[in-house]
This record gives structure tokens, C-alpha cells and sequence, in this order.
């Protein structure tokens, strides 16, 4: 009977010290026993904007985040190589806001500024894994209708992760 009990307290033990995690800022906590979910935030206007409708597309060099909430989209595109810092440009950073349903109402561009970037943390092909932060402040583009919204929105202190589509 002792015996049985002190396998089961020993396998018990060994699932509790066996994963460990990584406490990162705020409410950003990865796990090693299970695979973390897709998920991008940031302070959008003094608010935080987050959303797990976060789709990946990586073919070849290049990786697009494309995250949705809340009939906003936020679309960042850059020549993944490694990890490291990558700019955000007017070609590769776009902001759309739509009204009821698939009409956009304003669309916007990333300012052509050095302090627009995406920062790939990690970067596993290997276990199908990226993670990083990013920072960008967009303009509404020219032939924009909703003259309610903002001319610009900036994006702050912007964290995500994804798995990498196979």
C-alpha cells in the first residue's frame, strides 16, 4: 500500500516540477507542456486591443500576420529571415476599419517612420512556432469615406505569437 502511494505521489510530482513556465510581461505566459494559442495584443489609442483571430501566412522568405477584432484588421507583412527587427512600411503594414458587415469605412497605411517595426523574438520552423512584438502608427489614406474616424492610429507595446501553418 505505501508503495502504490509513493509511486502516485512521485508521478505526481514529477507532472508538477516536469513543466515549467516562462512568466512573461503582463498576462503573457507560455507553457512547455502545451501549444500556445495564436494571439496578438497592443494599446491601440489607450485601450488594449487583443484579439486570437490571428491567421499566418509563411511561404518561402515571407510571413503575414493578419489579425481581426472587432471589425478592425490589422495586416503586417515582412521578409522573415530569423529573428530580429523588421520595419513596418506603408507597402507592408495596412489597417482597415469596416462598418456593418464588408463595407470599409476607412483604410489606413503605416507612416513611413524608423520607428514602425515587428521584433521576432522566436522563430521555430522546426517546431512550427514564431513569437515577437511590434510597434506602428498608421495614417488614414486619402480616399478613406468615414470622416469620424481618426487620421492616425498608433499601435504600442504590441505582443504576439502563432503557430506556423505546415
Amino acid at each position: 500500500m505505501k508503495a502504490k502511494l509513493l509511486i502516485a505521489l512521485l508521478a505526481a510530482a514529477s507532472l508538477f516540477t516536469a513543466c515549467s513556465k516562462d512568466q512573461k510581461e503582463d498576462d503573457d505566459v507560455i507553457f512547455c507542456c502545451a501549444k500556445p494559442g495564436n494571439f496578438i495584443s497592443a494599446t491601440k489609442a489607450d485601450t488594449t486591443w487583443r484579439t486570437n483571430e490571428l491567421a499566418l501566412s509563411h511561404d518561402k522568405d515571407s510571413l503575414v500576420l493578419i489579425a481581426s477584432a472587432n471589425g478592425e484588421k490589422l495586416r503586417l507583412s515582412i521578409k522573415l529571415i530569423d529573428t530580429g527587427k523588421y520595419a513596418i512600411t506603408p507597402i507592408n503594414g495596412i489597417y482597415n476599419v469596416t462598418l456593418k458587415g464588408n463595407t470599409t469605412a476607412s483604410e489606413y497605411r503605416a507612416t513611413a517612420d524608423t520607428s514602425n517595426y515587428i521584433n521576432v523574438i522566436t522563430y521555430s520552423p522546426a517546431t512550427y512556432y514564431i513569437n515577437g512584438e511590434f510597434k506602428a502608427k498608421f495614417v488614414k489614406i486619402a480616399n478613406s469615406s468615414n470622416a469620424d474616424l481618426p487620421d492616425t492610429i498608433s499601435f504600442t507595446k504590441g505582443r504576439f505569437r502563432a503557430a506556423i501553418p505546415k
